[in-house]
This record gives structure tokens, C-alpha cells and sequence, in this order.
């Protein structure tokens, strides 16, 4: 997807080395994907279910901005999709659905911080930064079938 190539330095970072990874976290590119659509179909039934309490913001003295909640929610279901679509090609052994879900989540990281301004719930968004960063490290340095394997230490 070239609209989102301004994110490819995550896919291939220079501060990890995804060559030399940890031998014991040798990780099927295929899993990696199923465990991404699992969580992403989670994220979005509770986003979803939010829903009713993130229309309450804007009555009854909630100090939170309505405008920008909704907006980060929308961004984020339509993030949660995306990923979905990536991690069903990680399933597929395709190399692209790997860009895309780490694309993704550097996406749900920006759109996360949106939707909990608005909300007034920076607490919740220091949990999400951290779940995210450990899930981005693990689709980082899973392996396809057709990736060399790791050198042994």
C-alpha cells in the first residue's frame, strides 16, 4: 500500500535486528497472524460496545471532548479492519500482510492517543503503547516459511 510508505521504516528497523532474534522465539509468520485477528476481533467488539458510553461525553459535566473521541474510534475501527486484512495475509504467507499490520500499529498508536484525549483516559493509552510495542516486536521477528533461517549464536 504506498499511502502508508511514509511507515515503512518500522518494517524494517534498524533498531532491531530481526535476523538475530532470540532463538527461543522462533515464530511462525501464519501463528503470528492467527493471534493478530483473534486480538483485532476482540478490539473490535470492545470498541464497539464502547460505543453508548463514548456518545455520553458530551452531556451531564463528562470533561472529555466528544469530537475527538469519535473521530479516534472511527480511526480505530477502521485501523482494527486493516489489520485484520494484513493479518489474514499473514496467514496466507503473504509478505505484505506484515508491512501492513506494522503499519497498522504505529497507525493505532496515533489514532489510541486521539481517541483517549477525548475520552480523558491517558492511563488506558500507556497500557495500549506497551500491549502494542510488545505485539509489534513479535510480527516483527516472526518468520515466513521461505525467510532464511536465524543464524546460530
Amino acid at each position: 500500500m504506498g499511502w502508508l510508505s511514509f511507515l515503512d521504516f518500522l518494517v524494517e528497523p534498524t533498531f532491531i535486528n530481526r535476523r538475530n532474534a532470540p532463538r527461543n522465539l522462533r515464530i511462525s509468520a501464519k501463528f503470528m497472524g492467527w493471534i493478530v485477528i483473534v486480538l483485532f476481533v476482540l478490539l473490535l467488539i470492545v470498541l464497539s460496545a464502547d460505543l453508548p458510553s463514548l456518545l455520553r461525553i458530551g452531556s451531564t459535566g463528562h470533561p472529555g471532548i466528544l469530537v475527538l473521541a469519535l473521530i479516534g474510534w472511527v480511526l480505530l475501527e477502521l485501523a482494527h479492519l486493516l489489520g485484520l486484512f494484513g493479518a489474514w495475509q499473514m496467514t496466507r504467507d503473504d509478505h505484505s500482510g506484515r508491512r501492513l499490520v506494522i503499519q497498522v500499529l504505529a497507525l493505532r498508536v496515533v489514532f489510541s492517543l486521539m481517541y483517549n484525549i477525548g475520552r480523558v483516559n491517558l492511563a488506558s493509552f500507556v497500557i495500549q503503547v506497551v500491549a502494542t510495542l510488545v505485539l509489534y516486536y513479535f510480527v516483527l521477528i516472526s518468520r515466513f516459511p521461505d525467510e532464511a533461517p536465524q543464524a546460530a549464536h
